[in-house]
């Protein structure tokens, strides 16, 4: 089950943390300008998802966007930042240097390393949204979810959302798509079964 591998993921390169939220994780090399500014304007169609909670119009999200929101709040940082491209809307210039600024927050915000483990287009990113969808709505979450990083994922970085209701809703279609699938199988052999009676108890042919 992939998300059930998806899990092991955020669990080993960011110590869990799935509590009430709804993950989005991110596999490539996501330091690249297009690739920076895509992520920062698939956050803004997440927070227009219903059920995802927002503060302030913006996702109530932890990702590498808010921990370069909390840099570019410190001056000392900003100054640096802003020397490498990042804009106050917190996207990036064309010629941003984008990796240098992934190593600046690495080094400088004790958060970045929950949201961000870079290795080129094997690196893996995290988005932690605080979604209120529950089991019921964890299917359509999804769905909405994937539809609002799109622009992301037109980059080339693979976008999966998951969180443990939307695990057990795959597992609860999976289930019920094979209870489905082995009683319409039970039903055509028992109606061959019938069929095959019949023919010999009238002796005529099917």
């Amino acid at each position: 089950e992939p998300l059930l591998e998806v899990f092991e993921t955020l669990t080993t390169s960011f110590d869990g943390g799935f509590e009430e939220s709804t993950e989005v994780l991110l596999q490539g090399d996501l330091a690249t300008p297009e690739r920076h500014n895509a992520l920062v304007a698939s956050l803004a169609a997440a927070g227009q998802v219903e059920d995802v909670e927002t503060l302030g119009g913006q996702p109530d999200a932890s990702s590498l966007v808010s921990v370069l929101g909390q840099a570019f709040a410190d001056p000392e940082l900003a100054g640096q930042l802003a020397a490498l491209g990042v804009q106050e809307d917190l996207t990036v210039a064309p010629d941003a240097d984008v990796a240098a600024i992934h190593e600046l927050l690495l080094a400088e915000v004790e958060t970045a390393g929950d949201v961000l483990a870079p290795d080129g287009e094997d690196g893996l990113a995290r988005v932690s949204l605080r979604t209120s969808a529950g089991q019921p709505g964890a299917a359509d979450l999804a769905v909405a979810l994937d539809e609002a990083f799109a622009p992301l994922r037109d980059t080339g970085v693979e976008v999966v959302p998951t969180s443990q209701q939307i695990v057990q809703a795959r597992i609860g279609q999976d289930i019920e798509d094979s209870q489905i699938t082995s009683l319409l199988i039970a039903l055509g052999a028992a109606m061959a079964l019938l069929v095959v009676h019949f023919s010999i108890a009238e002796r005529r042919p099917i």
